[in-house]
């Protein structure tokens, strides 16, 4: 690292002889080191240009920042030619293939093929890594090993993809991706806010560890149609980030806060779902169905079947929506185990489970349901 560093003034006397194109790669690691060598080239070197890849910018006047996204990845409602003609699936077998010559992808094997590479999230290094894997042991195993291998396989090729990144955080932007791995779904920046107040060691407003972390393409911004933004974990940063999570010690007030802020979510979707703008408030309440699955399952394990039923009613009063077979499920869970307490709060939740049994035609379960609410 120091020597080529230690003689910058010959670096930069050869680049000046001529036009040239310098390549830096994985300037992240070495950032105080890099950025004065292109600020000199920068002066000193006219017809140089520099090609820079960095998870951080490097901060120089004439910087121009390219950010580049995942390589696209295969639709499951497509065809198995369709699928496999994604760019994951095709980087993927290119590298597979530089091993083992005779890998394809066929018909019979292009679902767990595209599978690995949707958790990889078409992350060009990450399917590398798959790649080298999958020609050693196959597909299926290295699909069925990947959350471990990321999260908690310390020297593993995985786990250190994830760790040369979050390494270079300050410990505030590491505890903040820790916590926002509780979020099942997308998220807003008013929803990071939302859910560090409910933290009782979390200081001051976390908009700029966030920024920090979208910066360093730990967080994926995402965009939606009114244009304001929202963003997402990539599945093996969040496996990552989950396992941080729970070796911290945090994980209970983290699920905790998160629950209480799907609460309070439910609630205010509840009140504005009679008097506001219905297409806005249903779209709302179906992006939050993941966080909503998730905190009451984290719930029922806990057996908080009070919060529980504090959602399931604000859901339930939103009439005409219908949650899906997973969350039905969970909500009928909470009316079936709050059927055994006589606690009135927990009265509404039963009825809830009652109508969602009877609307899929289990008369009898729903008239149990309904009898004891």
């Amino acid at each position: 690292r120091s020597e080529p560093f230690s003689r910058q003034g010959d670096v930069v006397e050869y680049l000046a002889g001529g036009p040239r194109l310098l390549v830096l790669d994985g300037c992240e690691r070495v950032i105080d080191e890099v950025t004065p060598l292109v600020a000199t080239i920068e002066r000193r070197c006219r017809d140089v240009r520099v090609l820079a890849t960095s998870r951080r910018r490097l901060g120089v006047a004439s910087e121009r920042v390219v950010p580049l996204p995942p390589l696209d990845l295969p639709d499951p409602a497509s065809s198995p030619g369709a699928q496999a003609g994604a760019g994951a699936i095709r980087l993927f077998t290119d590298r597979v293939r530089r091993l083992r010559p005779s890998f394809t992808v066929t018909d019979e094997t292009v679902a767990d093929v595209a599978g690995l590479c949707r958790w990889c999230d078409g992350l060009p290094l990450v399917l590398e890594v798959a790649a080298s894997r999958a020609a050693t042991v196959g597909v299926p195993e290295v699909l069925a090993r990947l959350p471990v291998e990321v999260a908690g396989a310390p020297g593993g090729d995985l786990h250190a993809v994830v760790e040369w990144s979050t390494d270079l955080l300050a410990p505030e932007e590491r505890g903040l991706l820790e916590v926002l791995s509780a979020f099942a779904g997308d998220f807003d920046a008013e929803d990071v806010r939302s859910l560090a107040r409910g933290l009782p060691w979390w200081r001051g407003d976390p908009t700029a560890a966030l920024a920090e972390l979208v910066e360093s393409s730990l967080v994926a911004r995402r965009q939606v149609e009114d244009d304001a933004s929202r963003y997402g974990l990539l599945e093996m940063v969040r496996a990552h980030a989950a396992h941080g999570l729970t070796t911290s010690g945090r994980e209970e007030a983290t699920r905790r806060a998160h629950a209480e802020w799907v609460r309070a979510t439910a609630v205010d979707i509840r009140h504005r779902w009679a008097d506001g703008d219905g297409a806005e408030v249903s779209e709302r309440l179906r992006r939050r169905r993941p966080d909503v699955a998730a905190a009451i399952g984290w719930l029922l394990g806990v057996d908080d079947l009070v919060t529980a039923a504090a959602i399931a009613e604000s859901l339930g009063r939103c009439l005409h929506w219908t949650p899906g077979p997973a969350l039905g499920d969970l909500l009928i869970e909470v009316g079936e185990r709050g059927s055994a307490d006589r606690d009135p709060r927990l009265a509404a939740a039963v009825g809830v489970g009652a109508f969602l049994a009877a609307e899929r035609g289990e008369a009898g379960r729903a008239r149990a349901l309904a009898d004891a609410s």
